[in-house]
């Protein structure tokens, strides 16, 4: 579940909201002071929903620090001193939005709703990022080629550094079936059985992770 940060030194306050986000498939954390929701920001929340008036650190301070480690972390500000000068002051701290209390449950859904979607096509953008990377890259690392089901694979070492702890004289689909990423197994597999059955198509361009030779795992395009 996507978690959230509810950091106010209510406790009926933080029940309440948490109740709401329980209804909504979310996990709370419950923080009594600024500095307590400082510490949990490790969590990996999608958001911080951060009242202004708290012990020890107030609100402010709090999501300035946050800010200051986690910079990419929404700060929701919520407040009860609806005028400009508390506002500038959120904003000024670094909150990237804020909710007058008491709090509108309808619209603190769409909030949070559009957070999730926001982190999803973040994840998403990063991801293809770190596969167009890995494509540009695959000039460098590795040339091999041969038939799926018996051909042995050639590999020109030229061009690549040992990559598989297999030898090199194995078949494409003992050396891919020997260093394919489990999550990746069902999906490739039936991509190029597809591909060998003639409902693929003429080209057959897979993304997939292999692990290499010093155990990490690591993205491969195909084609």
């Amino acid at each position: 579940k996507p978690i959230v940060v509810i950091a106010d030194d209510s406790n009926v306050e933080r029940e309440i909201i948490a109740r709401w986000l329980a209804k909504w498939d979310y996990q709370a954390i419950h923080c009594h002071t600024g500095q307590e929701a400082v510490e949990q920001a490790k969590k990996n929340p999608i958001v911080v929903l951060m009242d202004v008036v708290m012990p020890e650190m107030d609100g402010y301070e709090a999501c300035r620090r946050i800010k200051a480690d986690y910079p990419s972390l929404p700060v929701i500000m919520m407040t009860a001193y609806d005028n400009v000068s508390a506002l500038e002051k959120a904003f000024s701290a670094g909150a990237d939005d804020y909710l007058p209390k008491p709090l509108y449950w309808p619209l603190l859904n769409l909030r949070l709703h559009r957070l999730v979607e926001g982190r999803a096509l973040q994840e998403a953008l990063q991801q293809r990022e770190e596969h167009l990377q890995c494509v540009l890259e695959a000039g460098a690392d590795a040339c091999w080629y041969g038939t799926w089901e018996a051909g042995a694979a050639t590999v020109d070492m030229q061009l690549m550094r040992p990559l598989f702890s297999v030898p090199t004289a194995a078949t494409p689909k003992e050396i891919l079936m020997a260093n394919l990423h489990p999550d990746d197994q069902e999906k490739t597999l039936a991509q190029a059985n597809a591909f060998l059955t003639g409902t693929q198509g003429d080209v057959l361009a897979q993304m997939f992770r292999l692990r290499v030779a010093d155990g990490e795992w690591r993205w491969f395009f195909s084609r």
